[in-house]
């Protein structure tokens, strides 16, 4: 006790190449198709302060398509109701929001996709 220690790090990338000598075949993920929602983009800027911004693109209709904000708990904290088809680029107010990470849901139709951001202040 009474002693303090210097603690330090160092990062060192490590990088792996794998080869094939003999009877290869191709090994991979597919991009899984969206015929009913394009991908939710990423809040911008992130680390939020005062206002962060949403992409939406919603290129079908989806009846009553929604953005909703929800805090680490899950409770929900800002919705946006009725979003028109095609894109939409929201304005998420967050000044009455504190630091710390929250969570931004796009419903539309049968399909749901999460994403995270934070604020910062």
């Amino acid at each position: 006790m009474g002693t303090t220690a210097d603690y330090r790090y160092e990062h060192h990338l490590i990088y792996y190449k794998a080869t094939c000598a003999t009877n290869c075949s191709e090994v991979g993920i597919e991009n899984a198709a969206s015929n009913s929602m394009d991908i939710l983009g990423d809040a911008y800027p992130n680390p939020a302060y005062n206002k962060a911004f949403v992409n939406i693109p919603l290129n079908i209709t989806a009846k009553d398509a929604k953005l909703t904000v929800k805090n680490i708990l899950g409770q929900d904290l800002i919705s946006y109701n009725n979003l028109a088809l095609g894109n939409s680029n929201i304005a998420i107010n967050t000044n009455n929001l504190s630091s710390g990470i929250y969570l931004y849901t796009l419903e539309a139709g049968s399909n749901i996709i999460t994403k995270k951001f934070s604020i910062c202040k």
